[in-house]
């Protein structure tokens, strides 16, 4: 194979290339992806809305989530909680026995 056979083969991938971005683009434009919001994310929405300005059990919350069609069982939420109380997104408070999560 040449030095001009092989030029050849790159200009026609770099043309290809340039067609697939095209397409992208414009497919992306008009159909934007849509991503799934992860438990932490709906946690926050849910800080941004208010919900934590009083404590909240994980019951509470779990109840919150299903209200808005997000179903979990209490356990699944404890590690993402803990995970926001590291960052100081949310404060954690004991009583009764029973840790409830608040705004920080």
């Amino acid at each position: 194979m040449t030095d001009v056979d092989i030029k050849k083969i790159f200009d026609e991938l770099e043309r290809r290339i340039g067609v697939l971005e095209t397409i992208l683009l414009k497919k992306n434009s008009v159909m934007p992806i849509k991503h799934k919001l992860s438990i932490t994310d709906k946690l926050i929405e849910l800080r941004n809305s208010g919900f934590f300005d009083k404590p909240k059990s994980t019951k509470e919350i779990a109840e919150k989530l299903a209200e808005g069609g997000f179903t979990y069982p209490q356990s699944s939420l404890t590690d993402p909680l803990q995970r926001l109380v590291r960052k100081h997104e949310l404060g954690r408070l004991k009583h009764n026995n029973i840790w409830g999560y608040v705004k920080r």
